[in-house]
């Protein structure tokens, strides 16, 4: 559930003192939340405010003394690129509207159509939907990160799972139906995460847990089966469920990585499967 901010600080670049009064007027009046607003003629002088306080939106006119069309938002989007900007412009304006939406701007409200509770509720749906997009950015940042490092330490060399275990890593044909079932156990808890309904494979970590024991697979081997399974999972189309598969493969690699330790010792002193087949 999404909370409705205490106070939205509004930056309004406007030259008419009518437009400056109607936007004062209906942020004022509104019930949603209360609305702070600053005021600005020109660009240059709304461009020093972002530098000197801090807004949460930016209302802007595409006609401002200094700064015509396009130019405006792009200049307004370089100096504060995470303040969410709403256009707020006249007729005739419509074309550099749809341009700047395309670029990233919230909206493109008409100022003669606009009312007085549209006003409040456009804005602070501006202000909710950057917030969601600065986490989404923040989230996937910090999955490709985790995604890197997981790469790595897949990549280095193998001594660490031949010193705690007595083998190498195993071929991708080897862990190919391990593969297979970890990404059934994926999507079924992608599936229950969006549906709230499961309907469970077969088979558990544990028991895959098990089948790589007798295969002699070590941290680098759980660690491939984990990105290669996740990576055809990965859609640009569909940020949110990639993120879903990033969190609980998160979850799920660390706790086959659990089972993985505890069969290890249950299996102390029997042979793998690679050292039956050396024998």
């Amino acid at each position: 559930m999404t909370l409705t901010p205490d106070c939205l600080r509004v930056l309004h670049l406007e030259d008419g003192p009518a437009d400056v009064r109607f936007v004062r007027a209906a942020l004022g009046t509104s019930s949603i939340t209360r609305f702070e607003v600053t005021d600005a003629a020109t660009l240059t002088e709304g461009l020093g405010l972002l530098e000197e306080q801090r807004f949460d939106v930016v209302v802007t006119d595409l006609t401002l003394p200094d700064a015509v069309g396009i130019e405006a938002w792009r200049r307004l989007q370089q100096a504060a690129p995470a303040v969410p900007v709403l256009v707020l412009s006249g007729t005739g304006s419509e074309q550099h509207g749809a341009r700047v939406v395309a670029e990233g701007a919230q909206a493109f409200l008409d100022k003669d159509e606009v009312g007085r509770r549209l006003l409040p509720q456009a804005l602070l749906q501006a202000v909710l939907r950057q917030a969601r997009l600065t986490a989404e950015v923040r989230r996937r940042e910090e999955l490709e990160r985790e995604l890197t490092s997981l790469a790595r330490l897949a990549e280095a060399p193998a001594r660490v799972s031949a010193g705690l275990y007595g083998v190498g890593s195993l071929t991708s044909g080897d862990l190919r139906p391990v593969v297979d079932r970890y990404g059934a156990l994926l999507d079924a808890a992608v599936e229950g995460r969006f549906f709230k309904l499961q309907e469970a494979p077969p088979y558990t970590l544990r028991e895959l847990a098990t089948q790589l024991a007798w295969l002699g697979a070590g941290p680098r081997d759980v660690i491939e089966v984990h990105r290669t399974a996740l990576e055809p999972r990965r859609s640009p189309q569909n940020s949110e469920r990639t993120a879903a598969y990033h969190e609980e493969g998160r979850l799920l690699v660390l706790e086959l990585m659990g089972h993985l330790a505890a069969q290890y010792r249950h299996l102390a002193g029997r042979p793998t499967h690679n050292e039956e087949a050396s024998s």
